[in-house]
């Protein structure tokens, strides 16, 4: 995005797989070391939050109603705001561009601000008190909604996007933003170590990067406190520096995390990511510290504390003009309709144990309230039933979240016992020969020795045998959880299956898309066509791929 005197804010989309307006993505964020002490394990404990975005996007790019939404997303800066960036608040560059004025005497003075920087090693902006933020935001918005309203004036497209009839715009991440798009959006939150994963510049794969490859830890080479921004490997999104370098202030209220839930208590504001000063053995995406709002010395602030900023719009976005009057106040009924049948769909009741009863009082309590509200009963019984009708629903939201939830977990058993079954399958084929070139040997002994070592030999077949018989144990667990799956809603193990191999491919781990995944499929399309039959022999065919070649070689 261009921005006054030459310079360009860089910004990286982060994508969340949802389909209805209300749904989100459950994921689990923080998490200390073992052996940390216990400050630390409270500050950054591990604790499952809630994510969407705040644009609607389909397959081809944003959408423009909610029709066909497969994801919902925020951007966030891809680094750093700099010092360059800093000086265009600072010279009232932003302020003067926001205006329409000539910007020639305010670029003059940015570049003065700056002068002696190095164009390619820049550093982060630093020092940064939370109202130093929100003065920046404030000019940067400025500018960027003012210069948007002139280039659609002239017929052209704002400077950024708009969710429906509100234009985007900027502030600090929140937490559960920030970390997200730190650990690398879907395909890097899975991996909830102290570090982001990169993709390998040789392999092209993801993996897991040592802390010198990705933050600065205070060795700069002008002995300044903080590097340039970018000069390390960015994450899976292509984000750089969310570990080390500058301190980075977020939008929430710091609070200790409990085992079970974040504290109520709330004090000054948060910093994550630690910077150069932050010892190595605490630093990473977890950290975080708080910084008081004001402290004796006047605002709060830190030599190694900058910021970064993120894109967002309204939740509650106003209805599209097509007048082009960008008028700010238009209802947007599409955006109720929606909410509603998202609703509708949350509290659905499923096929799960007990949904009939459910149901059955549901419609009592809608009859009960119609009826109420016919004899004029008073506002205290049907404010009763209401309060037990969302109680209801309420219920069936958690019973739906908590069979996303299983459903998962049997999609992951499922995967993991095939992946189980092929691996002692394949190891089975080492065993044995490692054995029989073990007894050829044990033959050739003439001394007393021959007799243990060959009761030896054969207590080691049998241990073989036994691991052996393990896969028909996995086989028929196997096929119960594939039961399963092909009785519960297709899409729901789908999005389980998506999302859990998304997972393992960032964290590095392809072998199941190799090995694992062809062969659940296909079992799993097996189960579904054939409901109700015994499908131990094949499935075992199909999984126990070297039990054909064990036989004829081993006789097992």
């Amino acid at each position: 995005m261009p921005l006054p005197c030459g310079r360009y804010l860089d910004m990286v989309r982060v994508d969340i797989p949802v389909k209805a307006l209300l749904d989100h993505l459950p994921v689990v964020i923080g998490g200390a070391p073992d052996d940390a002490d216990v400050l630390t394990r409270q500050v950054q404990g591990a604790r499952e939050i809630a994510i969407s975005g705040a644009f609607s996007l389909a397959a081809e790019g944003l959408a423009a109603g909610y029709e066909g939404m497969e994801r919902r997303a925020y951007w966030m800066a891809s680094h750093e705001w700099t010092i360059l960036q800093q000086a265009l608040v600072d010279s009232g560059a932003f302020d003067a561009a926001a205006r329409g004025e000539d910007t020639a005497d305010a670029c003059k003075q940015a570049e003065q601000l700056v002068q002696g920087a190095d164009d390619r090693r820049v550093l982060p902006a630093t020092n940064l008190s939370w109202y130093d933020a929100q003065n920046n935001l404030r000019a940067l918005n400025a500018y960027v909604i003012a210069q948007g309203n002139r280039l659609i004036d002239q017929g052209g497209a704002p400077l950024i996007p708009w969710e429906q009839g509100s234009t985007g715009f900027f502030r600090l991440p929140t937490e559960e933003e920030w970390e997200f798009a730190a650990r690398g959006g879907v395909n890097g939150i899975a991996v909830l170590g102290p570090l982001h994963s990169v993709t390998d510049p040789a392999s092209g794969r993801a993996r897991t990067p040592e802390l010198k490859e990705i933050a600065n830890l205070g060795r700069t080479r002008g002995g300044e406190t903080v590097a340039g921004v970018g000069g390390y490997l960015p994450n899976l999104l292509g984000i750089f520096d969310t570990v080390g370098n500058a301190s980075e202030l977020v939008h929430d209220l710091f609070g200790l995390v409990r085992p079970d839930r974040e504290h109520g208590a709330t004090g000054g504001m948060v910093l994550r990511g630690g910077n150069s000063l932050t010892p190595d053995t605490v630093i990473g995406i977890a950290h975080r510290q708080e910084v008081p709002p004001f402290d004796v010395s006047g605002e709060g602030r830190s030599p190694v504390a900058g910021m970064r900023v993120v894109l967002t719009s309204p939740v509650i976005s106003r209805g599209y003009d097509p007048s082009g009057n960008r008028a700010s106040d238009l209802p947007n009924p599409e955006l109720e309709r929606k909410i509603e049948e998202s609703l509708r769909e949350l509290v659905a009741v499923r096929s799960t144990a007990g949904a009939s009863f459910r149901d059955e009082a549901r419609n009592l309590l809608s009859q009960l309230q119609t009826d109420l509200s016919a004899a004029n009963a008073g506002v205290a019984s049907a404010e009763q039933v209401s309060r037990v009708t969302t109680a209801l629903e309420q219920s069936e939201a958690a019973i739906n979240e908590a069979r996303v939830a299983e459903i998962r977990a049997r999609v992951r058993s499922a995967v993991d016992g095939i992946l189980l079954i092929r691996n002692i399958s394949a190891i089975s084929l080492v065993w044995l020969a490692d054995l029989e070139k073990a007894r050829a040997q044990v033959q050739q002994v003439t001394d007393s020795r021959r007799a243990q070592l060959e009761e030896r030999i054969d207590k080691a077949f049998e241990n073989v045998d036994r691991r052996i018989a393990i896969i028909g144990v996995q086989v028929s667990e196997l096929q119960n959880t594939l039961r399963v799956l092909a009785q519960a809603d297709p899409e729901l193990v789908e999005n389980a299956r998506r999302e859990i191999s998304q997972g393992l491919r960032a964290a590095g781990i392809e072998l199941y898309d190799e090995w694992a995944w062809p062969l659940y499929d296909g079992a799993l399309e097996r189960v579904r066509a054939l409901p109700g039959t015994d499908l131990t022999a094949e499935l075992t065919q199909r999984l126990d791929i070297f039990a054909k070649e064990r036989a004829e070689k081993y006789g097992r």
